[in-house]
């Protein structure tokens, strides 16, 4: 399920999938996301880039972060 959270749908979207509320999806994303990535302490990124972009007008976002400087 976490990958399905990879994929650019909502919450909402993947929640109706497997028959489970979207916060609970949330939640499985998180972990999943914890387990995965690496704690600001274990990065050497001094500068970070966010972006936020819209995928459907006003309705749909996502967000980017990387190394400004890598």
């Amino acid at each position: 399920m976490a990958l399905s959270c990879r994929e650019t749908r909502s919450l909402k979207a993947i929640a109706a999938q497997y028959h489970l509320n979207w916060k609970t999806v949330k939640e499985i994303d998180k972990q999943a996301l914890e387990e995965e990535l690496p704690t600001p302490a274990e990065t050497p990124a001094r500068l970070l880039a966010v972006d936020e972009f819209s995928i459907k007008k006003r309705h749909k976002y996502g967000t980017t972060v990387i190394d400004a400087e890598a």
